[in-house]
């Protein structure tokens, strides 16, 4: 009943059993194998029901948070679809008993994040670590943030992600066989707990688990056994559903590409497949022979998948198809995937969208491969790795049922078959190492009978030597000879390998010519190849090779936590953790905004930059990731269209992932006018590897969420005047739709202003950050840029310190009610709670120093709203000369070791408070700043600041990274939330 009122439909039988057998018992399986379209995305349904029991119980075994981990961001994915739904679904009254046993009062909604939609990358989940949360992201998202390396995250919040992400946490892994080397990082945690957290079984106990449950119809890693269908799940009379997908019909051919071009063949196949056998060659009878079928038409390459498309729209015209093709590929702003998703539905290509009265044609890449809920009626596509060929498979006729049977064709072609011969194997004779013979002394001729014997035994060793060298001699021919037989055959197997990989998978399709490829026929076959060697190693010749991955260390977790160095030796780049040592083309993230911070006049530093961007920080929603080669190409190309009179111009600002200020780049760079030009344009791109590039939305060039060079917008508007922009996240119109009443997806805004304006007169957006865009010769701003926050964000460091003035001691006293509150929820022991509302209670008693209360304008704003004693929260804005660089949390200690609570509690607890007061800014892992710190000589600065740094590593060394991150998420959260509730009291 609960399962139905969440999803809206009622659970098949493998569902309920995973539920009896695993989550209702607190455990989990080691895999789940179930074929594709079978639902096994519906787990996150099973985790909540399960989790709200336990909780509701007291009994709490299973993760407070779920994090759904797809493989790349796609158009649509169908794990955020199915979040949203059960978010909106917990709100209905039928729900009201789960939403009680989940901790979620009458107007709290369950957090989720999300990869596209008014929920994207949210982050709600951080707010209370104590309630469920579901979270759906890539591989690279999840695991770079799992890291301490988060991808788009500040340095001083990623150990916040990685301590809720590491522990207390079940990670569902999608099709865990496409990323063998993220699963093997998952595993290593989960498997090793002891390794990674408390070597004290105690402590141990105490910290949730981080577990994992990889999702695979196909998985590699060699796990007991998965949780897998029995014959009663899809035989069973109440469960019909279940056997009309797994029997869907699907008629595999194979198709020669001769001399054709791949996109021509795939185009000419695809449109055959809407053809009827009545068709004539009448244009004026065209419409009447085309059937309203959905084709979708995979390509290994994008480039081929451009052509194929517009093969395909020359072919439509002037018939029932035209405008009915369309274009999925991955590199598309999450903006835009919106509209390509409603795109989809009119075409009818997601799955449920019902009958089509004209025909359509899906031109996809990988992105359309995994994680979404396509149904198309025929497929046509070119030769990949068979893993992939089974998601394609997975792409049509999804649904099933008796009417249905679609066509599969596949266009292979062979490589050109290299020159290279096998060589022949030399064929060495065995040789024998003479016996070693000690070379005699001469005795002299004195004595002739031992002359004579020395003699005797010369001759022996002459001969000794002789067989000896022509042993080496030979022996070296034989090295060299199968030296260059090797060196031959790895050239041979080398040159060869895409033959024989063509063959593999080649000899594996054909099994299935003219027969089924349903999931229940692949079903069978990976049962068979459970029992059948040579099979197995066909699967596995014929799939792609997982790549070389490093291996995990607890010295490389420990470097990467250490987020407040800004360098470390031995901190490596964790994209090989995530998805091994590929070869790839590197990428680039490109973002279109409408103002940067760009002036002529004194010149822009690189900290306004950066405090900009800490300010208005990058979305994801904005990002478009795509190949470095194809935005240089890109970039140079437009560059190239635009007047010489904007040359100058500067038209984007290139930022590392953490948001570090690499280079301003002008239009006048992308040139090549000369040799020297050329140079610098491969520096640039050679810059631009792995680095984000916030491009002036006066460059234009997007149409559709993906890259053009030739689209008339930006600079290449037809009327200068009336310039068309691409829509940008910080600019007039709304970003992207939200429901009423619910906050923006932007968390930020962005106002130009000349004249002088009222800070208080909006109680919803304040003021984060102010940037001159020019100054008159007195140095005062004529024009400036206010960054402003929504009203309970805090998008930069001192937005926290930042809303309703509120006292110290009120502020301390809800944080340390809130940090007891998630301590209960948790059920954490006393001791415990009682060390971390201490630590709540004493966490910004640093803020009563002088010089923080002036810089923040506490004087001021005490006076206005008629508040007594030093404050938490100002209106702002901050004085950052009067601050000089003070940290309150390091002014803080002091005050926390004065204090008669902290001084009863043990020594390890004591630790554990200072450390959390110390770091609850992101700071002191292991270093913080002592400057602007007044109350004690420079020499017992340092040698506080020391101690912190020496605390960090006792505690790191007790509680593991994760679990030491995790502690100081519960604190964060806290804070958080009590100055949630102060901003809520002004709202209401």
């Amino acid at each position: 009943m609960q399962f139905e009122i969440l999803t809206g439909f009622k659970p098949m039988r493998w569902q309920q059993r995973i539920y009896d057998e695993h989550f209702a018992m607190g455990k989990f399986p080691t895999a789940v194998s179930v074929p594709t379209g079978l639902g096994k995305t519906a787990i996150m349904a099973i985790w909540i029901i399960a989790l709200a029991q336990q909780m509701n119980s007291g009994q709490v075994r299973l993760p407070r948070r779920l994090v759904y981990v797809v493989d790349r961001r796609a158009v649509v994915d169908q794990a955020t679809k199915f979040a949203e739904d059960l978010r909106a679904n917990l709100q209905k009254s039928g729900a009201a008993e789960l939403r009680a046993a989940l901790g979620l009062g009458k107007d709290e909604t369950l957090p989720i994040s999300t990869l596209r939609g008014q929920f994207v990358d949210n982050r709600d989940w951080l707010a209370d670590p104590s309630r469920p949360a579901i979270i759906v992201g890539t591989v690279d998202m999840i695991g770079s943030r799992l890291l301490f390396e988060g991808y788009g995250v500040s340095r001083k919040m990623r150990p916040y992600h990685a301590g809720l992400l590491g522990a207390d946490t079940l990670v569902l892994l999608d099709e865990a066989h496409l990323v063998p080397p993220f699963e093997a990082l998952l595993a290593e945690m989960a498997d090793n707990a002891g390794k990674y957290g408390p070597q004290d079984e105690e402590l141990g106990r105490l910290l949730p688990k981080f577990q994992l449950l990889p999702l695979s119809a196909t998985g590699r890693r060699q796990t007991a056994k998965p949780f897998t269908l029995e014959v009663k799940d899809f035989c069973h009379p109440d469960d019909a559903f279940a056997l009309q997908r797994l029997a869907a019909k699907k008629r595999l051919t194979l198709q020669y590409l001769g001399d054709k071009k791949l996109e021509d063949a795939l185009a000419e196949q695809a449109w055959a497949m809407a053809q009827t056998t009545r068709e004539q060659n009448n244009s004026e009878n065209l419409k009447t022979t085309l059937k309203p079928v959905r084709v979708i038409v995979y390509c290994n390459s994008r480039d081929v998948a451009e052509k194929t498309q517009a093969a395909l729209d020359k072919r439509a015209k002037k018939s029932a198809a035209e405008g009915r093709t369309e274009l999925f590929v991955g590199a598309r702003r999450v903006k835009e995937r919106t509209d390509a998703e409603q795109r989809l539905k009119e075409l009818g290509f997601l799955a449920g969208t019902g009958e089509q009265t004209d025909p359509a044609f899906l031109v996809a890449t990988s992105a359309g491969e995994v994680g979404v809920d396509l149904d198309a009626d025929h497929l046509v596509c070119d030769l990949v790795a068979w893993e992939r060929m089974v998601q394609r498979f997975g792409r049509v006729n999804r649904r099933g049922g008796e009417a249905r049977q679609a066509q599969i064709r596949v266009i292979h072609s062979a490589p050109k078959s290299p020159k290279t011969t096998k060589p022949e194997q030399p064929n060495h004779e065995v040789l024998a190492e003479p016996k070693q013979i000690e070379k005699p002394k001469s005795p002299g001729k004195k004595d002739p009978e031992k002359y004579e014997n020395y003699l005797v035994v010369k001759e022996e060793y002459d001969a000794f030597k002789k067989a000896q060298k022509k042993y080496e001699e030979t022996k070296k021919d034989q090295d060299a000879r199968q030296l260059a037989y090797d060196e031959a055959l790895a050239k041979y197997r080398q040159d060869w390998a895409e033959t024989f990989l063509y063959r593999k998978r080649l000899i594996l399709l054909k099994r299935y010519v003219k027969c089924d490829v349903s999931p229940e026929s692949l079903r069978q076959l990976n049962e068979r190849a459970g029992k059948d060697e040579k099979l197995a190693r066909l699967i596995s010749d014929a799939s792609s090779p997982a790549p070389l991955r490093p291996a995990l260390n607890r010295a490389l977790v420990d470097a990467w936590s250490m987020t407040s160095l800004p360098e470390h030796t031995g901190r490596p780049e964790v994209a090989p953790w995530l998805r091994g040592w590929v070869d790839e083309p590197p990428q680039t993230t490109v973002i279109w905004r409408k103002y940067l911070p760009v002036r002529t006049n004194p010149q822009v530093t690189k900290k306004e930059i950066e405090d900009f961007f800490e300010a208005a920080p990058i979305h994801t929603s904005e990002r478009l990731e795509t190949e470095t080669f194809r935005v240089m190409k890109w970039l140079k190309t437009r560059a190239g269209k635009v007047d010489v009179q904007i040359k100058d111009q500067v038209f984007g600002l290139l930022l590392t992932t953490d948001g570090k200020h690499v280079q301003t780049l002008h239009v006048k760079d992308l040139l090549d006018d000369s040799k020297d030009d050329k140079k610098r344009n491969e520096e640039i791109e050679q810059s631009f590897r792995g680095k984000t590039l916030v491009l002036s939305a006066s460059f234009g060039g997007l149409n559709g969420g993906l890259l053009s060079a030739d689209v008339k917008n930006g600079w290449l508007s037809p009327d200068k005047d009336k310039m068309q922009l691409p829509a940008t996240a910080d600019g007039d119109d709304e970003w992207m739709a939200v429901n009423l009443g619910d906050p923006p997806v932007i968390h930020f805004r962005i106002i130009e202003h000349d004249t002088e304006f009222d800070e208080d007169s909006n109680d919803v957006w304040r003021e984060s950050l102010h940037f001159d865009l020019a100054r008159n010769a007195d140095g005062e701003a004529t024009r400036w840029l206010s960054i402003q926050k929504w009203r309970d964000t805090s998008n930069t460091e001192n937005d926290r310190a930042e809303g309703r003035p509120q006292a110290l001691g009120e502020h301390q006293c809800w944080a340390a009610k809130r940090a007891e509150a998630i301590g209960q929820r948790l059920g954490l022991p006393n001791d415990y709670i009682t060390m971390l509302a201490t630590a709540a209670r004493l966490h910004d008693e640093g803020k009563r120093a002088r010089n923080w209360q002036r810089a923040f304008h506490a004087e001021r704003d005490a006076r206005k709203f008629k508040i007594d004693g030093p404050l938490a929260k100002t209106r702002g804005p901050i004085n950052q000369q009067l601050l000089d660089g003070y940290r309150h949390e390091f002014g803080s200690l002091p005050y926390a070791m004065g204090d008669a609570g902290f001084q009863r509690l043990s020594q390890d607890m004591q630790d554990l408070v200072l450390h959390l007061i110390a770091a609850h800014h992101g700071f002191a892992r292991p270093l913080i700043a002592t400057k602007g710190c007044e109350e004690a000589p420079t020499s017992k600065l340092e040698e506080r600041a020391r101690e912190v740094a020496l605390r960090y590593a006792r505690l790191q060394k007790r509680w593991g990274p994760w679990g030491l991150a995790w502690w100081e998420a519960l604190l964060r959260a806290a804070d958080v939330q009590a100055s949630r509730d102060n901003d809520n009291r002004e709202k209401n």
